[in-house]
């Protein structure tokens, strides 16, 4: 069965010349940003333009915004071709966070302290799990993430392929970001993109995306979205807008 999750007013940026520029980074690109406003009768858009940042004159993704979550159908210019998506924002009574999400979601499981997404794509399945304050949070995880969850894997039978972790960079807070390959008991592949951090020192976010699809265009983008647009009693995992000193282009 699928769901739809609709979207919610615009925040805007405006820039010229003697302005600093936005600057967007999430865990895998970073783009310079550009507004523009539209009227739709008395209510006023703002499109967001992505630029690569070592080509400023080529756009790379384009959609709109709202009340600071990404909303409705989003363009991404790929080198061979270009993909949409279609955003939602989502608000998780169980465990209280706001997101974005793919749109269209085929199902939700919430547990004691997760949930659990299930989407279906042109590229196969995707999982997303949400953890807030599970069993992690007191173990340091920073020193410890890997060999528990490499432990946790090895007891239901799966194999650990590969384990690499890095810090977010510009973070407020120290925000790990994990990529892992894992072999099933079933003999299958899958690819894992996954982090974890605290808000405010007390609420310990874990977010993690599995496909079985190597370098899963959406299941990148979905990581992402959910890591840039985290928010639980209004305060974010982590901001990807940045200001730098330049000229607009």
């Amino acid at each position: 069965m699928k769901k739809c999750i609709g979207g919610i007013t615009i925040f805007i940026i405006a820039c010229n010349s003697s302005e600093k520029n936005l600057i967007y980074e999430d865990s895998t690109n970073k783009f310079y940003v550009k507004t523009e406003e539209s009227k739709k009768g008395a209510l006023v858009d703002t499109l967001y333009k992505f630029y690569d940042i070592n080509k400023p004159s080529e756009i790379k993704e384009t959609g709109f915004y709202k009340d600071g979550f990404q909303n409705d159908l989003w363009s991404y210019n790929l080198p061979k071709e270009v993909k949409t998506i279609k955003w939602g924002y989502y608000k998780d009574k169980y465990l209280n966070f706001e997101t974005n999400l793919f749109q269209e979601v085929d199902s939700i499981k919430h547990g004691g302290f997760f949930s659990n997404f299930l989407f279906n794509t042109e590229s196969g399945k995707i999982v997303l799990t949400v953890s807030i304050n599970g069993p992690f949070k007191d173990s340091l995880p920073a020193r410890n993430y890997e060999r528990i969850t490499k432990q946790e894997f090895f007891e239901m039978g799966a194999t650990p392929l590969s384990f690499t972790t890095e810090t977010l960079t510009y973070a407020a807070a120290h925000i790990y970001i994990n990529q892992i390959a894992v072999k099933t008991s079933a003999n299958a592949i899958k690819y894992i993109k996954g982090c974890f951090g605290f808000i405010d020192k007390q609420e310990f976010v874990e977010i993690s995306v599995s496909s079985s699809v190597e370098n899963n265009f959406y299941a990148d983008e979905l990581f992402n979205a959910v890591l840039t647009h985290f928010v639980i009693n209004g305060k974010h995992l982590y901001n990807p807008f940045k200001k730098e000193d330049r000229l607009c282009f």
